[in-house]
This record gives C-alpha cells, sequence and structure tokens, in this order.
C-alpha cells in the first residue's frame, strides 16, 4: 500500500479539469453557476437547489432500475446453481425484493417533495437506500460481475463526495470504503486498468485521511477517484 500522503498527479489531474472547464465556459458565455446535469464533472459548479434535487431522485431512480435488473438477472441463471445454493438464492432475492418494494414506497412518497425543504426529507431516503443497497450487497457477489463491481465502485465514490460536501463524516468514510471494496474486486475479476489502478490508491489515501480528520485532503482524493473509476467503467463498457 502506497504512503497515506495526496498523490502529486491526483492533484494535478484535478487540478487541470478543473481550469480546462472553467475557462471552457468563460468562453462560451456560460454563467460558472449553470450545470449540464448529464457531466460527470460535478466538482466544478454551484447548484440550485432545484438542480440538486434533480440529480438526487436521478440517482435514486437508477439505484432501483439497478436493483431490478439484478433481480431479473438472477431469477434468469438461478436454474444453474445446486439446490442448496438455489435456497440462498432465493432468501437473499427475497431480502433484495424487500427492500426494493420499501424503497418505491417511499421514493414515490419524497418524488413530490417541495425543492425548497428537500433536504430536510433526504435523510429518510438516504436511511432506505442504504438497506437497499446493503441486500444489493449481499447478492451481487453471486454474479461475478467486473462491469457491476465498476459502476457500484463509481456509485459509492459519488455517494462518498455527496456525503462529504454535507459534512456527514461517517457516510463519507463508509462510501470511501465501498467505492475501494468494489473497485478492488473489479481488479481482481481481472479488469488491468490504469484508472482502476489510480483509483483505488486514491481511495485508500482519502480513507486514510478522513481517518485523520483531514477531511478537506480526503474531499481532493475522492474527487480524483470519481473520475477515475468513472474512466476505468466507461473502457469496460466499451470493451464489450
Amino acid at each position: 500500500m502506497k504512503d497515506f500522503t495526496i498523490s502529486h498527479r491526483s492533484i494535478m489531474i484535478v487540478s487541470m479539469l478543473t481550469l480546462s472547464f472553467s475557462f471552457s465556459g468563460l468562453a462560451l458565455g456560460a454563467s460558472p453557476h449553470t450545470i449540464n446535469n448529464h457531466s460527470s464533472f460535478l466538482i466544478l459548479t454551484t447548484l440550485t437547489s432545484q438542480d440538486k434535487l434533480q440529480q438526487y431522485k436521478e440517482d435514486v431512480e437508477q439505484q432501483l432500475k439497478k436493483a431490478q435488473n439484478l433481480l431479473q438477472d438472477i431469477e434468469s441463471r438461478i436454474d444453474t446453481r445446486s439446490k442448496e445454493n438455489q435456497e440462498t438464492l432465493k432468501r437473499k432475492m427475497m431480502k433484495l425484493n424487500k427492500e426494493l418494494e420499501h424503497a418505491q414506497r417511499v421514493y414515490k412518497n419524497f418524488d413530490s417533495v417541495d425543492p425548497k425543504d428537500w433536504l430536510r426529507d433526504k435523510t429518510e431516503v438516504d436511511a432506505v437506500m442504504a438497506n437497499l443497497d446493503m441486500a444489493y450487497d449481499e447478492i451481487l457477489p453471486t454474479l461475478h460481475d467486473k462491469s457491476r463491481y465498476l459502476q457500484e465502485a463509481v456509485h459509492h465514490a459519488k455517494l462518498a463526495e455527496s456525503f462529504a460536501e454535507e459534512e456527514r463524516k461517517n457516510l463519507f468514510l463508509k462510501n470511501s470504503e465501498k467505492a475501494k471494496d468494489y473497485a478492488s474486486l473489479a481488479q481482481q475479476e481481472g479488469i488491468d486498468s490504469e484508472p482502476l489502478s489510480e483509483s483505488i490508491s486514491e481511495l485508500n489515501d482519502a480513507i486514510a485521511h478522513i481517518n485523520q480528520d483531514k477531511l478537506g485532503a480526503a474531499k481532493t482524493l475522492i474527487r480524483g477517484a470519481y473520475l477515475h473509476l468513472n474512466s476505468a467503467f466507461k473502457e469496460q463498457k466499451d470493451s464489450q
């Protein structure tokens, strides 16, 4: 494991991206408070409350869809397992389905929340989605799906960055650790990628800095890790 210091390379990458996008925006006459909601480079702009709410809804909807897809994939393959494995999988599927249905009910109520007050209701949805994530985590390794591992690494790195901005240290740490675990699983499944290796190094350093209460440094590292994981995920999808 590398020494727990901020990688000069990581800082340079984030700095270069920041300068590049800032100058591009000014050159085009764009306001620094404008965002393309489909961009991965969320670190460069100031979002309105409406923007943040819309982005959060899209993230929740993506997680609900991922859980549905996973259940369908496992259902289509369950007959290939031994009887004992089938029973274990069915129990885990029931748990995931239960958490999915609960999350869908909670999100249905949240979907009409007032943008001005949405953060007040976000904590409840966060808790429900965390339970869905746990049920998802229990069953995902049965597929040995390296693309899904990378997808989850991206997801948890993004959550870590969000919780860092909200100054929720415990969740910042938890999601940084989960991002690292999934990135490592993807690597163990055979993904040989420089962005993936770099992201794991950054995530290790970020976790160390969070534990040392060096949250500013950890935020910089998690942003770099998020960008590298996105690159690794895109490379993996393009190769399929």
